[in-house]
Parts: C-alpha cells; sequence; structure tokens
C-alpha cells in the first residue's frame, strides 16, 4: 500500500524496501518495511501536545484525508498518531502505516467518509474538542466531496464516534457501505 501510495505522489513515507523472516518451516514470521525517517515530524497527538491548537490540527489532518482521496487512497486507519507534521512547515502533513488501507475507490465513499471522520475523532480527538464543534468542522470539510448522502453519512459518523468498529468491519464499510459494532 505505501509502494502503492508513493507512486501515486499522496503524501505518505516514501518507502525504501522491505524484508522478512522466515521460520525454520519456511512460513514468513515476519513482515517489515523500510520507509523514509520523517526526522523532525511530529505524530499528530505529540504536535497538539506541543502547540495546543486543536483546531489546525483537525484542518490540517482534513486536508490529509483529501489529498489521500484525491489519489484514490482510502485509509481505514486514519487518526490524529497516523498524521505526521513538520513543525517547519505544519500546514503539510504526511499519512503513516497505510496496512489498512485501499488503493482502489469506493463505491461507498459516504460511508466511508462518515467512518474516517467519525473514527478520527473516537481515537483522541474527543478529549480536546467540545463534539458540537468538531461536527460543524466535519461538514464543513463535506462540501469539498461530491455526491455525499446526508442522511447515510450521519448514521454512520454518529456510529463511528461513539462505537468500537474492528478492522473487519471497516472493510465491510468500504466494500459494502455498511457498519457493524461491536
Amino acid at each position: 500500500n505505501t509502494l502503492g501510495a508513493q507512486k501515486r505522489g499522496a503524501p505518505v513515507a516514501g518507502l525504501y524496501g522491505f524484508g522478512y523472516r522466515k521460520s525454520a518451516l519456511g512460513l514468513i514470521q515476519e513482515f517489515f518495511i523500510f520507509t523514509e525517517m520523517l526526522d523532525g515530524h511530529l505524530n499528530g497527538l505529540t504536535w497538539l501536545k506541543r502547540e495546543r491548537n486543536i483546531q489546525n490540527l483537525i484542518h490540517v489532518s482534513f486536508n490529509l484525508l483529501h489529498a489521500l482521496h484525491s489519489k484514490d487512497i482510502v485509509h481505514m486507519d486514519f487518526w490524529a498518531n497516523n498524521v505526521m507534521i513538520d513543525p517547519q512547515q505544519p500546514t503539510r502533513a504526511k499519512a503513516i502505516d497505510l496496512e489498512n488501507c485501499f488503493l482502489t475507490p469506493t463505491d461507498h465513499l459516504t460511508e466511508v467518509l462518515a467512518f474516517q471522520f467519525g473514527f478520527y475523532y473516537r481515537r483522541e480527538i474527543f478529549r480536546f474538542v467540545i463534539e458540537h464543534d468538531y461536527d460543524r468542522m466535519v461538514y464543513e470539510e463535506l462540501s469539498k466531496y461530491e455526491g455525499i448522502h446526508r442522511r447515510r453519512f450521519d448514521e454512520i459518523y454518529a456510529l463511528s464516534k461513539h462505537e468500537n468498529i474492528s478492522r473487519r468491519a471497516r472493510r465491510e464499510i468500504f466494500h459494502k457501505g455498511t457498519v457493524v459494532t461491536g
């Protein structure tokens, strides 16, 4: 996924190579990748502790999410720690941890975005912003995307902000536009 995203010019840490370790039976035990060291970059939560500006973090993150979507990259583990910010250029960010993403557009953009915005909130951001203010920022951001069905968005968005959605269930959102919580 990282290589595919890099080839599309997406804002991600560049891939240099990969490797694996096999067991005595020849089965792969470990798989690892070598990516660009983002020296000087801070993950979103570390940057937030330093800068104390939640609106800027959300704005930069939402711009990154839109940039990924514009390259047909759907990051299903998009949260503040997977947003890397260069303090020297804080309006630009790079995405990391692309193991749970898709490199194809989805037929269910409404539901996927609802999940992504809800998940971003649920994974720590809720600690730093009033939910109503976050919702306002999300609905402003939605204007950048065409064809969003508001009722379906609202259903999955509300669930995603407050319920645990497993990695397997996230795949269902991408493929079928449905969500199972639990």
